[in-house]
Formats: structure tokens, sequence, C-alpha cells
């Protein structure tokens, strides 16, 4: 698996005791709850195997999604995910929606008096446009759901606690968008009813930390191309699109840097239907109204592209076009080195930095590995030994010539 390759994890055992010193008891029994409840559809031969992955889901999902994800090949997809142990085989199902799609959300719950924002409103719209919530509809969901969405560890104050919901939800929010990818689901839907600012403000949610940046990620890794659909039901689309967009294009621009190739971010549409309060709510015309938006982009994608822009499109050279564009041409030539001599120049920097960097590094793991022969080091600690003894020695009379100081003065 990957977390055996992952040094930061290679003492889990260390990793998870610490948690269990650290974290409340309430926390942690929701966490056991969970691992217990998912661990039941382990193969059986593979039992503590399957208990160490889910454990390490908590102690070092993070570190554990940036190794998968920075295993970029070319032609990658979200299948490739299984092989390189992203998903165990086991747990890929798990994470699956049942339905054609899978949705996410932020700021539903079932006290809302407006009925707009319920659990059974999400439910309903879903249906309507046979996507499911992966919280709780896929087995993880209901799992999470089962354990009270872990809220003793969201309201446990201590920093295991917080650190275990960071790996869980960066892992999972993760794992959701690859079983996206993996269906090739076309079209992605985020309904959102929480607001900018207050108590519980969009920019905290599971949705904006780390499903969005998710997103982003799995976009550029497997090349996938989703819609993505954002009903805000505050009618705030001038505030909420772009913070969803702009944490997508984080985790985009992550994997960019990771590899030696920049690729135009493949999450290419994003839009949003406001649904203000009240004269709108989660009902079927605003789900016919979704559906026409997806099918329009569909259509477009599908139509013709209609070729390079008329500036980038071949001419028929003329002699007369030589005193315009010769001119610019030779600004070109001359910038273009200009910018080849920095490039190279900073090419050589690195390189003689990295080099250096290196050379450094090894010579200090070779000096750290210098040790003493037994009969070196019994020479070195019979000195030390002596001049131990000395020192005492040395002590003694500067105490002996003191008090003789104070006897003298006392006189």
């Amino acid at each position: 698996m990957i977390l055996e390759d992952e040094e930061k994890c290679q003492e889990m055992a260390n990793v998870r005791r610490r948690f269990l010193e650290q974290a409340g008891t309430e926390c942690v029994n929701q966490i056991r709850g969970f691992i217990t409840e998912v661990a039941s559809k382990c193969p059986h031969d593979e039992a503590p195997a399957c208990q160490d992955f889910l454990w390490s889901i908590f102690t070092c999902g993070e570190h554990m999604v940036s190794k998968a994800t920075h295993r970029k090949r070319h032609g990658d997809t979200a299948e490739n995910a299984r092989s390189d142990n992203i998903i165990p085989d086991w747990y890929a199902p798990l994470i699956q929606a049942s339905r054609s799609g899978a949705l996410l959300w932020a700021g539903f719950w079932d006290g809302d008096e407006s009925g707009r924002g319920t659990l059974q409103a999400l439910e309903d719209f879903a249906r309507m446009v046979d996507h499911e919530p992966v919280h709780p509809n896929t087995f993880i969901g209901r799992a999470v759901r089962n354990q009270g969405d872990f809220q003793s560890c969201f309201t446990d104050g201590s920093k295991a606690a917080k650190r275990a919901m960071h790996h869980f939800w960066t892992y999972t929010s993760f794992a959701f968008v690859t079983g996206m990818a993996m269906t090739d689901q076309r079209w992605v839907i985020a309904i959102v009813n929480k607001p900018m600012e207050g108590e519980r403000p969009l920019q905290d949610s599971v949705l904006a930390l780390y499903e969005a940046p998710s997103i982003g990620a799995a976009s550029h890794r497997f090349g996938w191309r989703p819609l993505l659909l954002v009903i805000d039901l505050l009618g705030t689309c001038s505030e909420t699109m772009p913070l969803l967009v702009e944490n997508a294009m984080e985790g985009w621009q992550r994997m960019k840097y990771h590899y030696g190739h920049v690729s135009g971010l493949r999450l290419e549409k994003v839009e949003c239907i406001p649904c203000p309060p009240p004269g709108c709510s989660l009902n079927q015309e605003l789900a016919d109204q979704a559906r026409r938006r997806v099918s329009a982009e569909m259509a477009r994608r599908s139509g013709p592209s209609g070729g390079l822009p008329r500036p980038l499109q071949d001419r028929v050279f003329e002699a007369k076009d030589v005193a315009s564009v010769a001119p610019v041409t030779l600004q070109l030539q001359r910038a273009f080195a200009t910018l080849a001599g920095i490039l190279a120049t900073q090419a050589v920097a690195f390189a003689d930095a990295a080099l250096t960097a290196f050379c450094r590094r090894e010579v200090d793991e070779a000096m750290n590995r210098i040790d003493f022969s037994p009969e070196q080091r019994k020479v070195l600690e019979d000195r030390h030994a002596e001049l131990l003894e000395v020192s005492k020695q040395v002590d003694g009379r500067l105490s002996s010539v003191r008090r003789c100081v104070m006897v003298l003065r006392s006189a």
C-alpha cells in the first residue's frame, strides 16, 4: 500500500497511540465504530491489513493522497487509482453512488424551519436529477452518519481530534471524487445552503475545504472533464462560485507543480444557479432548469469547435506584409533569445544549488556513519574518566581556596 512508502507514516502505530492518548473518549469511540462498520466489508483474510488501512485514513490520510496524486503517469485514468492502491479494491464500491451521479452539498440539516434546507428536501431533489448525495447515501457516507458525523471529534477541542478529521476528510473527499471520475460522471452538482460569513461559513465546510480541491486534483490527474453546477439556495452566486472555483484551482495547482508539464484546467465549465428564498426551492422546476443547463453544455462540447481564431489561421504570404511583420518578428526573436539566456542562467544556478545540497547531505550522512572501534572507544572512555577525576580535584581545591579567603576576610 501507499502507506508503506510514506516516511511520515512509517510509525503509524505510534501516531495511533498518541491519538488515542490525546483525543477525547467520545471521539475515539466514534472513530472505532466507523472502522468496525467499514471493516465488515473487507475480505476476511485481509482483516488486519484493512484495519491498518482504515486507521491510516485518520492518522495520515493527507500524506496518502499527496503521495498518490504525485504518481502521474501518461494516460492516467481514475481506474489507475485502484492499481496504485490509492483506493483498495474492496473499498472502491463503498464510495460510489448507485445512481448515475453523486451529489455534493453543504448546509443542510433537519432543523431547518423553512423546509428548504432539510436533508429530506436534498434527498428528494437528488432523485429528481437522478443523483445521490455521497454523504450519507454511499456506504462510507452512511457509516459516517451512523457515528453522528463525528461531531464529538469536531467539538473535542484537542489537536489530535482536529488532525484526525483533517486527514479523514482529505482522503475521503478525494476518494468520493475519484469514485465520480471512475464512472466518468459528466456533471457534478454542488448544492450550497451556507452563508459566506457567520458561525458556520461556507469557507469552513467540507465542500469548500476538501471536496472542491479534490475535484481540481482529480480533473488534472485523470483528465476528467466534469461540468460543475453550483445551486446556491441563498442566491449569492457572485460569492459562492468564486470561492469554490478558487479552491478547485488550488487542488489543480498542486498537481501541476508536481508534474513536468502544464495542461489546461480540465474543469472546463462552472455554472451557478441562484435559488434565493422564499420564492425558489429544490423542486421539479429547478431540477428541469439544471438538466437544461447540462444539456446545453454537453451539446456545446459535442458540437464543432469552429477551428482556430482568425488571427491564428494560416494566411497567404504577401510581400506587402513584410514591412509590418518583419519588425515584430525581429523583436520576438530578440525577446526569446533574452528569455532563453535568463532561463539557462537560472537552470545552471538551480543545478549548482541542488548539486551542492546533495553533496553536503552525502557528506553529512557519511560523517554520521563514522564510528569508533571497541579499542578506540575504550581509550576515549578511559581518557574521559581521567579528565573527570582531574576536574573533581580542581573543584575541590577551588572550594578550599574560597573557604580560606572567607576566613582571612573575617579575621
